[in-house]
């Protein structure tokens, strides 16, 4: 599984990697130009945007170092659009701006509390992500 990873803290990278498969290729991007270009390179399995970096808290949508601009350049480059897409991050608003222009992407504030495996169905065909150690 590729993964790819824009957030530019080193405490939350250092979590990222350790509930990645051990067989997995996780890359971080610091930057949102990183990012995107990170992106227009390879196809990607998972990718999880924050929102707020740069040392910024609650960064405007239009700030540059917001993970809004990927979420925009996603939105628009359908083709390079990854199997499944994590929004992560601690402002609650910024979050919500980037889940407007990736609808299908799931929405949290703390993205290590999502596991990083494929869903397993339930009979009602409705994915439910369950933890690592059960698969």
């Amino acid at each position: 599984m590729k993964i790819l990873i824009l957030d530019d803290k080193p405490e939350r990278q250092a979590e990222f990697r350790s509930h990645a498969p051990a067989d997995s290729v996780v890359v971080f991007a610091q930057t949102p130009a990183e990012a995107i270009a990170l992106l227009e390179q390879q196809d990607w399995d998972l990718v999880f945007l924050e929102h707020d970096l740069g040392g910024g808290l609650f960064l405007a949508e239009n700030d540059p170092r917001s993970g809004q601009r990927v979420a925009e350049w996603l939105a628009s480059h359908p083709e390079r659009m990854p199997k499944r897409t994590v929004l992560h991050s601690p402002n609650d608003e910024g979050r919500s701006r980037m889940h407007l222009v990736l609808p299908e992407a799931i929405s949290l504030s703390h993205a290590w509390t999502f596991p990083i495996s494929e869903p397993k169905r339930d009979s009602h065909s409705l994915p439910i992500y369950y933890p690592l150690e059960d698969e």
